[in-house]
C-alpha cells in the first residue's frame, strides 16, 4: 500500500493559548509537503513510502524538531498527535499574519472584574530546518521546564534539571565549554538548586523572590540551550549571566 497522506492534530500545551482561525499554511519537512490550520496537520510525501510506519518514522522527527522549537524558541508549547493515513489531501487553508494578539475574557461564572489572560495567536510557529531532531536530555529538559513556574517545586525541578545536564556533560568547568554557557552562570545555578538536594518533596527550599527568579529564567535559558547544541544549531552566542532577565 502507499501512503498518500498522514493527518495529525495539534495540540496546544498552553490553556491560556488560542490559535487564530486563520492560523496556518504550507510547510515543508523534509521530504513532506505539509498543509496546517489551528487544529490539523496533513503531510503529504513526495517519496513512497510502503507503510505507515515507514512514512511516520521519516516525518515525525522532523515534528518532533517543530514542537521543541515552538517551545524554546518561539514560548508557544504545541504538539502533534497522530491520527491516521488517508489517500487525498485537504484543501489548503489560507496563511495568516505572523504574531500574537494578548485580550482579556471574562471567566464565567465569576464577578465581572475577575479576567483570565488568554493568548490570541495569529499564526502557527514556523519550524527551522536547523533544528534536526530533538534528543532525549533536551526533551526531558523541556518538559522539565513546563514545572517551573510553580513556586513550591522550582528548586526541587531546577536541581534535577542541572543534575541531568551535569550527567551528560561535566561539572561547570566542562558543561561550559560544551554548551557555550559561562562557568559562573552555571556555578550560581548549581548554588541555588544545590538548596533541594536531600530535602522531602513536601518541605520547599526558601529562596528570596530574585533568586526564585533569576533560577527560573536561568534554567529556561539552559533547557533551550542544550536543545539548540543537541538539535546542531551553528554559531551560538556565549550565554552569561548578564543574558538572564528577571
Amino acid at each position: 500500500m502507499r501512503v498518500n497522506t498522514l493527518r495529525y492534530t495539534i495540540a496546544r500545551e498552553s490553556p491560556s493559548d488560542v490559535f487564530a482561525p486563520e492560523a496556518g499554511g504550507t510547510y515543508q519537512l523534509g521530504d513532506f509537503d505539509c498543509v496546517a490550520d489551528p487544529i490539523t496537520l496533513i503531510a503529504k510525501p513526495r517519496e513512497n513510502y510502503a507503510s505507515e510506519y515507514e512514512a511516520r518514522l521519516a516525518l515525525e522527527p522532523h515534528l518532533q524538531s517543530w514542537s521543541a522549537k515552538a517551545e524554546l524558541v518561539d514560548r508557544i508549547p504545541m504538539s502533534f498527535h497522530f491520527v491516521g493515513s488517508e489517500l487525498a489531501d485537504r484543501p489548503q487553508p489560507g496563511g495568516g499574519d505572523a504574531g500574537e494578539l494578548v485580550v482579556l475574557a471574562a471567566v464565567p461564572g465569576r464577578h465581572s472584574d475577575s479576567v483570565t489572560l488568554i493568548r490570541v495567536i495569529a499564526d502557527l510557529p514556523s519550524p527551522d530546518p536547523h533544528w534536526r531532531g530533538e534528543s532525549p536530555l533536551a526533551r526531558d529538559l523541556r518538559l522539565r521546564a513546563r514545572a517551573l513556574a510553580d513556586n513550591s517545586s522550582l528548586p526541587a525541578v531546577a536541581y534535577a534539571m542541572y543534575e541531568g545536564i551535569k550527567a551528560k556533560y561535566g561539572g561547570p568547568g566542562r558543561a561550559a565549554v560544551s554548551l557555550g554557557v559561562s562557568t559562573g552562570l552555571l556555578e550560581q545555578v548549581s548554588k541555588l538548586s544545590a538548596a533541594a538536594k536531600d530535602r522531602p518533596p513536601t518541605n520547599p527550599i526558601t529562596l528570596s523572590d530574585q533568586q526564585r527568579a533569576w533560577l527560573l529564567q536561568a534554567m529556561t535559558a539552559l533547557a533551550r540551550r542544550v536543545a539548540e547544541v543537541e538539535a546542531g544549531i551553528p554559531a551560538l552566542p556565549t550565554l552569561t549571566q548578564a543574558d538572564i532577565r528577571h
